[in-house]
């Protein structure tokens, strides 16, 4: 392949990225405020806690989004977003949970 042709099929690999990264917030968002207009209503979970694809989607294009560094610091705001949330409504077993890690790790960092 010429050089020119791989630089052109990675910018447009990138755009679609982009795109995709673009509806799947846009998605996310809408579901959020479906969620927050209707709170007995939960989006559809996969085993792991994450949201499974709509039908249409493809799922090749997200797991391969995953692994880059962005998509890795997206999901880990949205998880201490979502951390955040859960300590606001339960702060009694947030402050259980937050002492019990410190004692874990008290005791990993006191062997020797």
């Amino acid at each position: 392949m010429d050089q020119k042709t791989e630089f052109e099929e990675l910018q447009a690999m990138q755009q679609k990225s982009h795109s995709l990264r673009q509806k799947r917030e846009e998605s996310e968002r809408e579901n959020f405020s479906d969620a927050s207009q209707n709170p007995n209503t939960k989006p559809d979970l996969d085993v792991a806690g994450v949201s499974s694809p709509e039908s249409g989607e493809e799922t090749d294009d997200q797991s391969d989004e995953s692994i880059h560094p962005e998509g890795l610091i997206a999901d880990a705001g949205a998880l201490m977003t979502e951390l955040e949330e859960a300590a606001a409504e339960h702060p009694r077993l947030a402050l259980l949970a937050a002492f019990g890690i410190g004692m874990v790790v008290g005791q990993l960092l006191s062997r020797k």
